[in-house]
């Protein structure tokens, strides 16, 4: 039987084919390059996601206790160098404090703005716990030195104040070398002060004002007697309680070789304690702007007028209202004429510097905060630059087109010690 010849495949077949399997191998490496670009792109803004969530869920636990035992109120630390009173409330926004390094514009135009730095204050209430496992109040009532529950000063020796009740041998352990505050709910302010000693089990000696600042001529000045803040006929049950302090703020590093890195950073010790450093939360968080809102005490039906030189918008007043640290007076005055005018726990009358300020930020009711996050990672693809100048290009929102993703992320909290309508 007679064979067929088995035929192979030609030179110019063997072309085509391995010509047509290159085009379809490059296809494939074409495609799977760009789905794990592109799945590393979507882990990149999922993480950014899933980080914004994380930080804005911390920074609402803490702005919603802030202020504890110690509300809308004003607290006296001591006179700085130039002999001017100090003074701190439970939110403390020390607007463009930190600024981002060079560059940060291109043709005029900011694309990173300066961060503001935010310091909370408050006092613990809930009591210290023990490693045997007992636990002591933090929070003491102050009384009468004499004995009388409704008259006379909690105040004696000019250094030494009075408790209601024995002061249990923990609290006393942990409130040694303590910075604490003295504060009046009625007065709706309190005085720094860090305990020294008890003389006996119901006295606690203290050293007056923030790193040995002694007080001026102002109500938390022992030789202001009779203050009625020192009384307990005008200031019944005023409080003892630890100082409790936070602060968080966007830090830039510029290590050599490397591009600037944005760090939130948190001290768990805020501006008033003995510092412990700052701790690094995040390296994705490139920008934090923090807005006050005030109430309205005259039922004009304006509600909230937010405060802050980031955002605007018609909650802000017409025109956006600059933050109350960066008012002049007669900008503060209108502020607080449009929010109803002095009230009468205001204490107009009093002769203390600053009223103004203390008027404001006893109608604080609310916090905004606007963080703006960026994916760690740059897809150099998506970048644009000038030319001339070899900065980013800036998109409409004002952000550089640098291949990052960004997000932008604000919210709200009202904290639980501020309440909510009527006057201050």
């Amino acid at each position: 039987m007679k064979q067929r010849a088995v035929r192979g495949m030609t030179l110019m077949e063997l072309m085509v084919a391995s010509g047509i399997s290159v085009v379809l191998l490059a296809g494939a490496v074409v495609a799977g390059t760009s789905l794990q670009k592109r799945s590393v792109q979507e882990r990149e803004v999922n993480d950014t996601q899933a980080l914004s969530r994380a930080v804005r869920d911390q920074l609402e636990v803490d702005l919603s206790s802030i202020g504890t035992a110690l509300g809308p109120s004003r607290v006296h630390v001591g006179n700085n160098d130039a002999g001017m009173p100090m003074f701190i409330y439970a939110i403390n926004v020390q607007t463009n404090a930190t600024p981002p390094p060079p560059p940060v514009t291109d043709g005029g135009t900011v694309f990173i703005g300066p961060s503001d730095r935010l310091n909370i204050f408050g006092g613990l209430a809930q009591g210290f716990s023990f490693p045997d496992g007992g636990a002591s109040p933090s929070l003491l009532i102050l009384g009468d030195c004499s004995g009388s529950t409704n008259s006379g000063t909690f105040l004696t020796g000019g250094t030494t104040v009075c408790t209601l009740a024995q002061i249990p041998s923990g609290a006393q352990a942990a409130l040694m070398n303590k910075r604490v505050l003295i504060t009046s709910p009625q007065l709706g302010m309190g005085c720094l002060g860090t305990v020294t000693g008890f003389p006996t089990g119901k006295q606690i000696s203290l050293s007056w004002g923030y790193s040995g600042q002694a007080f001026g001529n102002e109500p938390c000045n022992p030789g202001n007697s009779s203050h009625p803040f020192w009384n307990i006929s005008s200031n019944p049950a005023p409080l003892l309680m630890p100082l409790v302090s936070t602060s968080y703020q966007i830090s830039w590093r510029t290590d050599a070789g490397s591009a600037p890195l944005p760090v939130l950073q948190y001290d768990s010790d805020g501006p008033l304690m003995p510092d412990s450093g700052w701790v690094d939360l995040s390296y994705d968080v490139e920008q934090m702007k923090v807005r006050l809102g005030l109430t309205d005490t005259s039922d004009s039906g304006v509600g909230l007028v937010y405060v802050g030189d980031f955002g605007g918008g018609a909650d802000g007043g017409t025109p956006p209202q600059p933050p109350i640290d960066m008012m002049t007076t007669s900008q503060q005055q209108n502020l607080l004429n449009q929010l109803g005018g002095f009230q009468s726990r205001d204490d107009a009358g009093s002769g203390m510097p600053d009223l103004l300020q203390w008027a404001l930020m006893r109608r604080v009711r609310a916090i905004e905060v606007t963080l703006m996050l960026r994916s760690r990672r740059a897809d150099k693809d998506q970048a644009q630059y000038v030319i001339t100048t070899g900065n980013p290009v800036v998109d409409a929102q004002g952000h550089p087109m640098d291949g990052r993703k960004r997000r932008v992320i604000t919210f709200n909290v009202s904290p639980r010690s501020f309440s909510y309508g009527g006057a201050p």
